[in-house]
């Protein structure tokens, strides 16, 4: 499954990224790898006993910072997050985070896993292609444990719906706005799936 969501993220030499759920460093330390030496991979661990096995392990990766709090929302002083070119997720979110969306430079891609509260939910690529526009895909099923602070009832309610009644292979893009129109396959708080490819 990470072979695949690593695939679809496709970090390359210089490359900055952003992992939120870096657990106890591996995949950080691959992702580091990856972007070589000239790249950056910033890492959040909100659970402490986590980020400081994290922190130990990742010591011989010199381009690799490791932040001991959530990526969810803007930084605990009240930054943004960096531009990244990458946004590797390792927990499932029900809700979107809008920094994270913000925080994609054009042809960054985000991939993260879509979950509802109950069962199985889908992994996504999310590539920023121009000023507020985004192409989206799903990768295939899989369940992850929750992220916390992006689970939404309503969401949930959505992503649970559309899995149900739909297959995901028709999402082709994301739009932000809060009205969803007819296009749309599952919707949060200022953001929906879109059957309809990315507005050029």
């Amino acid at each position: 499954m990470h072979a695949l969501c690593l695939a679809a993220a496709a970090p390359r030499a210089a490359d900055r990224v952003i992992h939120v759920g870096a657990g106890t460093g591996y995949y950080t330390a691959i992702l580091a790898h990856l972007v070589g030496p000239k790249g950056s991979v910033l890492a959040f661990e909100r659970d402490r006993t986590l980020a400081k096995k994290a922190s130990a392990s990742l010591k011989r990766w010199p381009n690799v910072e490791l932040r001991a709090h959530s990526a969810v929302t803007q930084e605990s002083d009240g930054r943004a997050l960096p531009p990244a070119d990458v946004i590797y997720v390792n927990a499932g979110v029900a809700e979107l985070p809008t920094p994270w969306l913000d925080a994609l430079k054009p042809g960054g891609r985000l991939v993260v896993p879509l979950t509802p509260d109950d069962g199985y939910g889908l992994l996504l690529q999310i590539t920023r292609t121009g000023s507020g526009r985004f192409s989206a895909r799903g990768l295939g099923r899989a369940g992850f444990t929750p992220c916390i602070g992006t689970r939404d009832t309503c969401a949930s309610r959505s992503l649970a719906h559309a899995l149900g009644v739909e297959d995901w292979r028709v999402i082709r893009s994301l739009v932000r706005g809060d009205k969803p129109d007819a296009s749309a396959w599952c919707h949060g708080r200022g953001w929906w799936l879109s059957r309809s490819p990315p507005e050029d």
